[in-house]
């Protein structure tokens, strides 16, 4: 093999390595993942009501090309779609829940996490988490509550891709 073949060689291995969304700037597979479970598994205890009730651990990758804001959600599908968190103005720059970011009112009525409380004669739960990638900053009243139709609404001028996972909870203590 001469020096001009073997340099083509590695050259087509390397560029055959890189991925080109990820040269030129734009998405590669919008996901989402956290530690409270893993998609379409039970969410831990500790994230629950019926535990420590502490908000988990998010990270994302992909961020579509264009995106200003991000809007993270998360609702009981089971529960006439009760809203257990939200938070929105996350830097897309970032791949986790750092920085600032505004929390706004869940179901409850609270600017916090509420974690998984399903009833005791219920069967088992479903919790989206989603994140929405947005062309524009969201304005929002952090002082109200918003119901999921209120909040779609809202998003949809401005979505430009959505991830999202789902947890399962039941209250095994029936």
């Amino acid at each position: 093999m001469n020096k001009l073949s073997l340099y083509n060689a590695k050259y087509n291995y390397y560029i055959s390595k890189l991925n080109i969304n990820e040269l030129i700037g734009g998405s590669t597979k919008f996901t989402l993942k956290t530690d409270a479970f893993k998609d379409g598994h039970k969410f831990k205890k500790k994230y629950t009501s019926f535990g420590k009730n502490i908000h988990p651990y998010v990270k994302w990758h992909g961020i579509p090309k264009n995106t200003k804001d991000l809007l993270l959600l998360m609702y009981d599908l089971d529960a006439d779609n009760f809203i257990h968190w939200l938070l929105y103005n996350i830097n897309p720059k970032v791949r986790s829940l750092e920085g600032k970011y505004v929390i706004g009112k869940n179901t409850l009525g609270d600017n916090k996490y509420s974690g998984p409380e399903p009833p005791e004669d219920s069967p088992e739960h479903n919790y989206v988490l989603a994140l929405y990638a947005l062309n524009d900053k969201i304005i929002l009243d952090a002082n109200r509550s918003y119901t999921l139709k209120e909040l779609k609404r809202i998003i949809k001028p401005l979505k430009i891709e959505k991830t999202k996972i789902v947890g399962t909870y039941k209250n095994w203590n029936t």
